[in-house]
């Protein structure tokens, strides 16, 4: 009987330790998988400490931009531009991978376009069309840079941008927004 204990008890100790090995992988995926899962979801507030527990469980991850980026969002989401673009201008700095700093560019123009910091959206979705012209990003700079146009008043390069946004995007929600705005601009001509 001792010798099956020491057999059991080596077989719970080689498992535990090739579970923390093998495993650790799985769980830093899984930890991420239900922190962006309450992100789609729509909860924020979960989906903020969620991220903020895995930066801290998981420092070096491969994941760390994304998640991060993910933190901005949230922040963006409950209304707390501050913190968003501080994170943001982080994600920025590190440089890190050209999917994140086009998404990271995409939402500093939204966050500056809803304070009316029309030099900088311009600047950052210039950036998106310039820097990463395969963005899945590119035509909402563009409707970005049409929108910004046209609230500082310069309506032709406005329906010059809207015309091509509509001549040769295929996103949907981007060129029914862009409709709309062409609609404006007529029903403000008229």
């Amino acid at each position: 009987m001792p010798r099956i204990s020491r057999v059991l008890t080596l077989v719970l100790v080689l498992s535990v330790f090739f579970s923390s090995l093998g495993f650790s992988d799985i769980k830093e995926e899984e930890k991420f998988r239900i922190a962006a899962k309450a992100f789609s979801d729509d909860f924020y507030d979960a989906s903020l400490s969620l991220f903020k527990k895995f930066i801290e469980d998981f420092p070096k991850s491969p994941s760390l931009h994304e998640a991060k980026l993910y933190i901005a969002k949230c922040y963006y989401h409950r209304g707390d531009y501050k913190k968003a673009l501080e994170t943001f201008a982080e994600i920025e700095k590190s440089g890190e991978g050209k999917d994140i700093l086009s998404e990271t560019y995409h939402w500093l123009s939204i966050i500056y376009f809803r304070g009316k910091g029309f030099k900088e959206v311009l600047s950052y979705a210039q950036k998106v069309i310039d820097d990463y012209p395969d963005s899945k990003f590119i035509w909402k700079a563009y409707y970005l840079i049409g929108s910004c146009n046209l609230e500082l008043g310069r309506i032709e390069k406005a329906e010059e941008i809207f015309s091509k946004i509509i001549a040769e995007c295929a996103q949907e929600e981007v060129i029914n927004n862009t409709y709309s705005q062409i609609l404006s601009i007529h029903l403000k001509k008229e």
